[in-house]
């Protein structure tokens, strides 16, 4: 793929790189299903509206944090995992962990946007976080992409996905989401980087209060681990009114 794909590790944690400096994935050696990168974690917060996704599909298998998250918290969930690179996989299953395939987990080789352009598949959620060694995303900001995600989600599906929130053409890639999710998106900026994860609806989510959000993110807080709370609030900071209707 024109790159390498190095290993490192510091203070119990294993990162994956492509080449350069940029972290492609981690996992902590006592905790190998935790997830470490605060933007993976971040992904999670669709839960918030769609709390039990049956089918994900995951354009980028990286280190495999949320797949193997996937596996052990959401039992019911089949995961299917599109990588480019085939020789990200072994490296995958044999550092950090990633186990075999089984009836709940597919990786498969392929180039995720000609995947979605493809299958005749549907999920209830598709995450991307596809960059590539120069952590560029390519086609993966694109109109045709993000089009070809909407056919590929079911009724009250979700794409989530990895936005560099501060470089040029960010304001270009939210208006393409919005063009391709006019029934809603929310945006979710990172704590500990400057990622954002946007969660964009192919059908808005029930309305609820703030207070009834606030019960089911302290909820999955005491089931998962994770800081929903935080994000709910995170959410009311960073979504203009017209969002924010999803959750008054």
């Amino acid at each position: 793929m024109g790159h390498s794909i190095e290993v490192s590790e510091e203070r119990g944690v294993r990162y994956l790189h492509f080449g350069t400096e940029w972290v492609q994935g981690a996992m902590r050696l006592s905790r190998p299903h935790q997830l470490v990168l605060a933007y993976t974690q971040e992904m999670l917060s669709f839960l918030l509206f769609r709390p039990a996704p049956l089918k994900v599909l995951m354009i980028g298998l990286g280190a495999g944090s949320l797949p193997k998250f996937f596996r052990k918290e959401l039992p019911n969930t089949a995961i299917t995992v599109v990588e480019v690179n085939p020789a990200v996989i072994p490296i995958a299953r044999d550092l950090f962990r990633v186990p075999d395939d089984d009836d709940r987990l597919d990786v498969q080789v392929g180039d995720g946007y000609a995947w979605v352009h493809e299958s005749g598949a549907t999920f209830d959620a598709i995450f991307v976080d596809g960059y590539d060694h120069r952590a560029r995303p390519g086609k993966f900001e694109t109109p045709a992409f993000y089009e070809a995600c909407v056919a590929r989600l079911a009724p009250q599906g979700v794409l989530v996905s990895n936005v560099f929130g501060q470089v040029r053409g960010h304001a270009q890639t939210m208006r393409h989401l919005r063009e391709a999710f006019p029934r809603g998106m929310l945006r979710l900026p990172s704590a500990e980087s400057k990622n954002v994860v946007v969660s964009a609806f192919v059908d808005p989510p029930a309305t609820t209060t703030v207070a009834q959000l606030r019960s089911r993110a302290a909820r999955l807080r005491e089931r998962l681990g994770l800081p929903f709370h935080k994000w709910v609030h995170t959410l009311q900071q960073h979504n203009p009114p017209e969002q924010q209707a999803l959750f008054r």
